[in-house]
Order: C-alpha cells, then sequence, then structure tokens
C-alpha cells in the first residue's frame, strides 16, 4: 500500500516543481468587494433608486452607524464607546445564568449541587 501510495505521489507532484504559487498568480479584479459587502452596498443603492422616483433628490449622504436606541429615548446622554456596549457589559456569564435560575439546576432544580 505505501509504495502504490509513493506512486500515485510522484505522479501527481512530479511537475509541479517550477509551477509559480497559485495564491499569487490570482489577481482580484479593479474595485473588487467581497459579497457581503457588495450586498450591503447594492441594497443601499436600490433604496436610493426607489426613493428617486418618488422625489426629485440632489445629494444623498449615507453613513452606518449602530446606537443604543433605548438608552437614548430614556433621556440618558452617551458618551464614547457607550454607544457600544450592551446591557450586560461588566458581568460574567456564570454569574449572570447563575443569578437568573436562582443558584439552581436548570434540568432537575437541585440545589447546592456542583
Amino acid at each position: 500500500m505505501q509504495q502504490r501510495a509513493g506512486y500515485r505521489h510522484r505522479r501527481r507532484s512530479a511537475n509541479c516543481r517550477y509551477r509559480p504559487r497559485r495564491s499569487q498568480n490570482r489577481a482580484r479584479a479593479q474595485g473588487w468587494l467581497p459579497p457581503s459587502l457588495r450586498h450591503r452596498g447594492d441594497t443601499a443603492a436600490a433604496l436610493v433608486t426607489r426613493i428617486c422616483h418618488y422625489a426629485p433628490v440632489s445629494e444623498i449622504h449615507l453613513a452606518h452607524l449602530a446606537f443604543d436606541t433605548h438608552s437614548m429615548s430614556a433621556g440618558r446622554t452617551l458618551r464614547g464607546t457607550e454607544y457600544q456596549d450592551g446591557s450586560l457589559v461588566g458581568t460574567h456569564a456564570r454569574a449572570y445564568l447563575r443569578t437568573k435560575w436562582g443558584s439552581a439546576c436548570v434540568y432537575c432544580g437541585a440545589r447546592r449541587a456542583p
């Protein structure tokens, strides 16, 4: 079996010695984007096209941002990275789950068990 595997390996790799590496000979086209980013841009462009059918649009400014709308609607001003922090920032998962389930087993309800 090892001898046959050696023959097979020789057949498959005999003429590959001086070939350039594949990672360096595949260039991307100018303006190429990954599919996820291309979809995001195409979706925004389609929305703008739809809006332009209903009203005359002379200028468009687009910004993709994420805000904590709940805190903003409560009247609390957010500063710095507070926009990115969620409601569980600074808590550990184990402590959160222990308080959520009252220090009891989720399956059987036993307490003081490891």
